[in-house]
């Protein structure tokens, strides 16, 4: 696979698996980021789905090339017309036969949605059709900046690769591993659903409002590593196992709304708000729902 440090490394990594080109997803979330990280994260992505050489994507073959050219004829760009916010159903049934439609030249028929929050809720009830029960060689990349801009029908049927990971990046090899021990504790105690656990996990992280903070990011990506970690491994074993450990013990409804919790209580902590406190809402919003009791 060519190497683009322009990529982000979430999405090099799951391009690289030797899975994604025979089990992709058949549709792919690109959250977070810059808008110029989706759309050529989504365009990597289409040129690892069908390219021709052994080495994917190599940007030299015919499916690369016409690809980063906009040529390709499988490929399918669902976004709203000149001087329109939103994209029109019309558009989105062209691309609901467009998918039923065998692959002209390629492995595959793909389809870029470079802004999801450009689709309004019947739209995206149209598009979860597809969603649901899609041909085999169709996959469906979905750039976002928020994910909350989608239905959560959507998002628990889409495969998150969320690339706006530069905090989590950006602190200190130390920090970085007592901040995956914690969340790793923290997920055992979700396994036990027992509050005390909850609280005794998370006791290193009493009066630290930054440590909340990256946990709470941790979190996130442990629960999407959750929904497909045979494309998204990390490099801490215990945190591969915690995925799997979510995987079996919860159900997609419950990591979506634990993911909620978790971006909930990070932006809690950009915003100042009370260390102690903080922690205790993100104790209290985890143990409502694996309790059933649903989250505030």
């Amino acid at each position: 696979m060519a190497k683009d440090q322009s990529i982000p490394a979430v999405v090099l990594k799951a391009a690289g698996s030797p899975d994604f080109y025979e089990r992709h997803p058949h549709c792919i979330l690109l959250s977070g980021g810059s808008e110029r990280q989706r759309i050529v994260s989504a365009r990597f992505l289409a040129k690892a789905l069908e390219c021709t050489a052994e080495k994917k994507p190599c940007n030299r073959c015919d499916a690369c090339r016409k690809i980063e050219n906009g040529v390709h004829p499988d490929i399918f760009v669902l976004e709203p017309p000149p001087k329109s916010k939103n994209v029109r159903m019309e558009d989105i049934r062209a691309m609901k036969e467009f998918c039923l439609r065998l692959p002209n030249e390629g492995r595959n028929r793909i389809c870029l949605i470079p802004d999801g929050a450009k689709i309004r809720e019947d739209g995206q009830n149209a598009i979860l059709k597809i969603i649901e029960e899609p041909p085999s060689h169709v996959c469906i990349l979905i750039g976002v900046a928020v994910r909350s801009s989608l239905l959560p029908t959507v998002l628990s049927r889409s495969f998150d690769l969320h690339i706006d990971d530069s905090v989590i990046s950006s602190v200190s090899g130390r920090t970085e591993k007592k901040i995956s021990q914690i969340a790793v504790g923290i997920v055992q105690a979700m396994v036990q659903r027992e509050e005390y656990a909850l609280v005794t996990a998370m006791a290193p992280l009493e009066k630290d409002r930054e440590s909340v903070k990256l946990t709470a990011e941790r979190l996130c990506l442990l629960c999407r590593n959750a929904f497909s970690q045979e494309l998204f491994q990390s490099a801490e074993e215990d945190e591969n196992r915690s995925a799997a450990l979510l995987r079996k013990e919860f159900s997609v409804e419950d990591l979506l709304s634990v993911i909620q919790a978790a971006e909930l209580t990070a932006d809690e902590a950009n915003k100042n708000a009370n260390g102690n406190l903080l922690l205790s809402l993100f104790a209290l919003r985890l143990y409502q729902i694996v309790k059933k009791e649903g989250a505030i």
